[in-house]
């Protein structure tokens, strides 16, 4: 629950002539680096934390995320910089030994696309085979109908499935806000600053 800042640039060293004709306000430029556990809301930074002299951070911009995978957000309200994923994000999933309800599978996760499933069935002695995933109902065994907004799976009723194993994408939607907890140093997530302190 830290960040780690480098500074690049500091006019607080001295008395600078641009900081005075500014009325006082103060440029201040560097890197931050988020650490292994992300709190909800955000992190507090204050003028403290970027320069020894400024009391106030009067406006802050972040420039561009270092590791291209997350946006930065100032909250002036909480003086807090927020994290956010920048792109939508596609992860592959595999559930195993998933038991079907009258034949329909239900995954735990949300799938976004079923790519391929396993499947063990009673009839024949407990056959296990790939699963034909289709759009239609299953006709012929092994066969399984994706549900079009892929939330199950709906196996032939004379298979009589014991257990199901299925692959699929999940979708996350870009410029969310990271979770509470979320290890943000292992990904590198970083960004440049520049902000004006009084």
């Amino acid at each position: 629950m830290a960040l780690t800042i480098t500074k690049t640039f500091d006019e607080t060293a001295g008395l600078s002539p641009a900081a005075i004709a500014r009325g006082g306000k103060y440029l201040v430029k560097g890197k931050i680096a988020f650490d292994s556990s992300y709190p909800t809301d955000g992190e507090a930074l204050a003028a403290a934390d970027i320069s020894a002299n400024g009391s106030t951070i009067e406006h802050i911009e972040f420039s561009s995320s270092i590791d291209g995978a997350a946006d930065y957000h100032w909250d002036a309200t909480a003086s807090k910089i927020k994290a956010h994923t920048a792109v939508p994000t596609l992860t592959l999933t595999k559930e195993t030994g998933l038991s079907p309800a009258t034949h329909v599978v239900t995954p735990v996760g949300t799938p976004f696309a079923v790519l391929r499933g396993q499947i063990t069935t009673a009839a024949g002695g407990g056959a296990t085979g790939a699963l034909n995933l289709q759009d239609a109902a299953p006709a012929s065994s092994l066969d399984g109908q994706v549900a079009a907004d892929e939330s199950t799976v709906t196996c032939l009723a004379a298979d009589d499935a014991t257990a199901v194993s299925l692959s699929f994408l999940t979708y996350a939607a870009g410029n969310t806000e990271y979770g509470s907890g979320a290890d943000l140093s292992a990904a590198g997530k970083a960004c440049y600053f520049t902000a004006l302190v009084s």
